[in-house]
């Protein structure tokens, strides 16, 4: 499970690069080396030719609407597991909640402080609970500013519901549609094949975007190919998504 949140950490790191405080580049622009850039890139797969970008599909909302469609009041959990040859190896869960009272955020594979804590305004700024690897939490010293803590929040959210699917927007093509925690989901897909001399490697990424926010609610990928000692497949899934009428969990 370990490399699984290492391939985490590597995702996240190129979307915390940009982060959602920033914004990143909007939905009609690409930012990536996909096979649909560079006519050199012999990296392809089904439907997908070098120079090819005729598959290229448009997304209605960028990390600033999504942001804006969510509004101060949610509550979203995801599940992430990981198979080998069909069996699952490991599964843990990660959890953030936002309230006009400050934030909340859990994940126990995290290092701290983002294995989890609170954000609790105060005078206009913030307070700092980190969670104790031994049990309960302890104030860090001084404050947030608001638009530290925002900034903050929004990395980490960037890992999860903002902005899963902008790695391979460009490449991107539409699955139909399918529900996820009772939500109506756009569903896209991205498969790419890699060779050197006879090591290959298959990856099929799935993306099911919530139609009424733009949130990714589940993202899939699949290795295949000699070059994998195992067939892995990872998915990180939605288990639930609440807005409005969310409170905080008991803090210090």
């Amino acid at each position: 499970m370990k490399n699984f949140y290492k391939l985490l950490g590597s995702i996240t790191l190129a979307l915390v690069l940009y982060s959602i405080a920033a914004c990143g580049s909007d939905s009609d622009t690409d930012t990536d080396n996909s096979p649909g850039d560079n006519p050199n890139n012999t990296d392809t797969g089904p439907g997908n030719t070098p120079g090819d970008d005729s598959h290229n599909v448009a997304f209605k909302y960028d990390e600033n609407e999504i942001k804006n469609k969510l509004g101060d009041n949610y509550w979203i959990i995801y599940e992430a597991t990981e198979w080998k040859d069909g069996a699952i190896t490991d599964t843990t869960f990660i959890e953030q909640r936002r309230t006009p009272e400050g934030f909340y955020w859990d994940y126990p594979r995290g290092e701290p402080p983002e294995s989890g804590g609170f954000y609790i305004k105060n005078a206009g700024n913030y307070d700092w609970y980190i969670k104790n690897p031994e049990g309960g939490y302890f104030q860090y010293p001084g404050q947030l500013t608001e638009e530290e803590a925002e900034s903050n929040m929004d990395t980490f959210a960037a890992s999860l519901y903002m902005s899963w699917y902008t790695e391979y927007r460009s490449q991107l093509k539409s699955a139909g549609s399918e529900q996820v925690t009772g939500r109506d989901c756009e569903k896209y897909t991205y498969t790419l094949f890699s060779a050197i001399d006879d090591i290959n490697l298959q990856e099929t990424h799935t993306y099911s975007i919530d139609k009424a926010t733009g949130a990714c609610l589940k993202y899939t990928l699949e290795l295949t190919g000699n070059a994998m000692k195992q067939d892995t497949y990872f998915e990180f899934v939605c288990t639930k998504f609440q807005m409005g009428g969310v409170s905080l969990p008991p803090y210090p």
